[in-house]
């Protein structure tokens, strides 16, 4: 598991630009999957500048209306065992959009996501068996529908995510 590293820039009292933060973030593993999630920021309301980034992980992953969060996703490649039984983080809001998903790890949220791979391959599985091979480079923008993630490849895919909380 990687650490990554955040720049946050905003101003400095005179006006001019300045780093305000620069710190490494940590990357946690998702229970069950063994996927991993870093948190790059986020916020629950309607964005003004200065943005107040959050640095730590939310609350809740889904943001509100108006609300938004980035980060990086990870997931393992299709048969890669789960972590051990016990250990992992649990969103509780994201788990219980899978479990009312209809399994697959089919999920929806109140959210535009706009989702860019950045490394390895993926299947972004719709309604009526509709999949959609991705590959590096690749973008989507998901308006809120049902859909999963499958990894066929045989390393990690990695993805950058921007969600905004949507009514």
């Amino acid at each position: 598991m990687s650490a990554r590293r955040r720049v946050i820039v905003g101003h400095g009292p005179d006006g001019a630009s300045r780093v305000v933060a620069d710190q490494v973030v940590p990357t946690v593993v998702l229970a069950p999957s063994g996927g991993e999630l870093t948190v790059l920021g986020g916020a629950d309301e309607l964005l003004g500048l200065p943005v107040a980034v959050a640095v730590d992980l939310p609350d809740t992953f889904i943001p509100p209306p108006g609300g938004w969060r980035a980060a990086i996703l990870s997931f393992p490649p299709v048969g890669h065992p789960p972590p051990a039984e016990g250990t992992g983080t649990v969103l509780p809001d994201l788990a219980e959009r899978m479990r009312a998903g209809g399994g697959r790890g089919m999920h929806d949220t109140p959210t535009v996501d706009v989702v860019h791979l950045l490394s390895g391959e993926l299947v972004m599985e719709l309604d009526h068996g509709e999949n959609v091979r991705l590959a590096p480079g690749d973008t989507v923008v998901q308006n809120g529908t049902r859909h999963g993630w499958r990894n066929p490849g045989p390393v990690p895919a990695t993805l950058l995510l921007l969600m905004v909380g949507a009514s």
